[in-house]
């Protein structure tokens, strides 16, 4: 039986036919062209820092089926080059931003404008934060660099491009790490080091930390001052909470701060078995501490002791009673960290460091009893080193 073909409607378009491919889409914040080639970022522009506005072109999204999901409709190479479009522009924004720290306060907004865009053409905000193409950095770095340090002008976090970005690009890959290192030093900003330090973003605790800890950030307090008169000498102050349940748990605290134009670390270390560079110094389970550079730090000699004071006779000296008499204190503990024949190298495959073992005298060994005397009332460490670059002497160079 042959069937007769039926006759075609005069409209061939379907009821339901997806939107055009110019239609406008309306994203907070900004304004978006329908006539932006997609292949090729159109232009933007920032007003000053006092009536900030953007001007975006964009991209179309797919339309909508469930709340948060998008058909995807465009050809594929269509939506390829969309994507690429709405990267470069992105980019080209944060570049902007960054450019005019002054605009802070109208970053939350346009930031989202970005993150929107993004998320709509499958692409990562985090991503693009850290990227490496703005001249060879990231735009954290750039943030960090450009801001005022932040001992002269310290920001509420939710009105700091830095901790925008830095939430926005959560979790940091180790290069984004290191850059934001990189940009703290160059821009000698110890103070601004120290609050990034504190923060779960840029240094997340370790599953044994975030147990300890019940999730939160033990804020270990660094502080340093150059010695006047002496552009070679520096000292750390440090205060540590917790320090030996941390240590007996954790295994090691990591200290890093800023001074002399380089990146330090002093760790507090149980020495292990897997530990051969410490062998010579201490059997596994002696408690340690090791002073080394970081990356992006130039070599140097260093010579160097750790200090640390009878916690409860410096407590009895600052208490109501300054003339009822007290126990005599007991030694202060004085580790030396210093250098030999070759210069302390920031090379941390070759484990380059300095270390004295807590064990080298009864006072040093009695930090790691329970009710030490070196341990505050309130189970923190207190601690002070001394440093200055040079090639060590015989005698410390720094007594």
């Amino acid at each position: 039986m042959i069937v007769g073909k039926r006759a075609l409607p005069d409209d061939a378009t379907p009821a339901e036919a997806p939107p055009a491919y110019d239609a406008l889409v309306d994203v907070p914040a900004a304004t978006f062209s329908a006539d932006a080639k997609v292949d090729t970022p159109p232009n933007f522009s920032l007003s000053a820092p006092t009536s900030p506005s953007l001007s975006l072109r964009t991209f179309p999204r797919p339309p909508k089926q469930e709340p948060g999901e998008y058909v995807s409709w465009f050809p594929f190479g269509q939506r390829a080059r969309a994507a690429r479009g709405v990267r470069t522009t992105v980019t080209s924004i944060l570049r902007d931003i960054v450019k005019q720290p002054g605009i802070s306060d109208s970053a939350p907004s346009i930031l989202a404008s970005c993150a929107d865009a993004c998320r709509a053409h499958g692409l990562s905000i985090a991503s693009l934060l850290q990227d490496p193409c703005m001249e060879g950095h990231t735009a954290i770095y750039w943030a960090v660099v450009k801001r005022a340090p932040e001992a002269e002008a310290p920001l509420a976090p939710e009105s700091d491009l830095v901790n925008m970005l830095l939430a926005m690009a959560a979790p940091l890959t180790p290069t984004t790490m290191s850059d934001i290192r990189l940009a703290c030093l160059q821009n000698a900003d110890q103070a601004l080091f120290q609050r990034l330090r504190r923060s779960p973003v840029f240094s997340p605790p370790s599953g044994t930390e975030d147990l300890l800890l019940s999730g939160e950030v033990i804020q270990d307090e660094i502080e340093v001052e150059d010695v006047p008169d002496d552009d070679a000498a520096f000292v750390v102050r440090f205060r540590i909470p917790m320090f030996q349940k941390r240590l007996r748990v954790s295994k090691q605290i990591n200290l890093e701060f800023i001074a002399r134009g380089r990146l330090w670390s002093l760790k507090f270390l149980v020495a292990a078995a897997n530990n051969i560079h410490l062998r010579p110094i201490a059997t596994p389970g002696t408690w340690i501490v090791t002073l080394s550079l970081l990356e992006h730090s130039p070599p140097t000699w260093v010579d160097s002791r750790l200090l640390i004071e009878d916690a409860s006779a410096a407590a009895a000296t600052a208490s109501a009673f300054p003339g009822r008499p007290s126990s005599r204190p007991k030694p202060t503990i004085a580790l030396r960290l210093k250098t030999g024949a070759a210069q302390l190298v920031a090379d941390r495959s070759a484990d380059q460091l300095i270390a004295a073992s807590f064990k080298d005298t009864s006072a040093a060994n009695s930090l790691t009893y329970q009710g030490s005397p070196y341990i505050s009332a309130d189970n923190s460490l207190q601690a002070r080193l001394e440093a200055r670059l040079g090639k060590p002497d015989t005698e410390c160079i720094i007594c």
